[in-house]
């Protein structure tokens, strides 16, 4: 499948947007997902 130039550059811009912003929405979201249990064992 052959994608649009306009829908690469979108694409290119959510990844990079994406990629910023992981390190700072990260931490809260992996707190809400693990368990208590799962955090013992990763510690």
């Amino acid at each position: 499948g052959q994608l649009a130039p306009h829908l690469l550059g979108a694409i290119a811009v959510a990844a990079y947007s994406y990629m910023a912003l992981v390190p700072l929405i990260q931490p809260p979201i992996m707190r809400l997902l693990t368990t208590e249990a799962e955090r013992k064992i990763e510690m």
